[in-house]
């Protein structure tokens, strides 16, 4: 059983998609995350964002329900359709569909209010971009 295991995580590491190959397929419909020697599916569409929290990561889903993983926010990041998904700070990945609202310092996601650091402000304004390019649209 131990080399069913082994042999299914050696084949989930050398089979992840490289960065271009993830904003090509934008079907990531799943994040999968090891707990022991199993793997638990959560549909990215629940989401609504991820904050890493020491050594493990919560993720808040869409009705309030909350996961927490032993994982990096980093291998979290790996799965994600970056089209859908931007992180605002070191610690918090936010899904773009459950923003309420985009200012040029924080994002108001699932009714808190998540700052955003300097470092990742300009992928930030890109989304606010985005976003009020799609409400002039509509």
């Amino acid at each position: 059983k131990q080399e069913l295991h082994a042999a299914i995580e050696i084949a989930l590491v050398n089979f992840t998609p490289t960065t271009s190959e993830r904003l090509k397929d934008n079907s990531k419909e799943f994040v999968l995350v090891k707990i022991s020697h199993d793997l638990i599916r959560i549909p990215s569409a629940e989401i609504v964002y991820m904050e890493s929290n020491g050594n493990y990561v919560d993720i808040v889903m869409h009705n309030s329900r909350l996961r927490r993983f032993r994982i990096t926010l980093a291998s979290l990041e790996e799965q994600l359709d970056l089209s859908l998904f931007f992180r605002v700070s070191r610690s918090v990945i936010v899904n773009f569909k459950y923003v309420a609202e985009l200012t040029t310092d924080s994002v108001i996601v699932g009714g808190r209010s998540i700052p955003s650091s300097k470092a990742y402000r300009s992928r930030h304004e890109m989304f606010q971009a985005f976003a009020n390019s799609r409400a002039i649209n509509n």
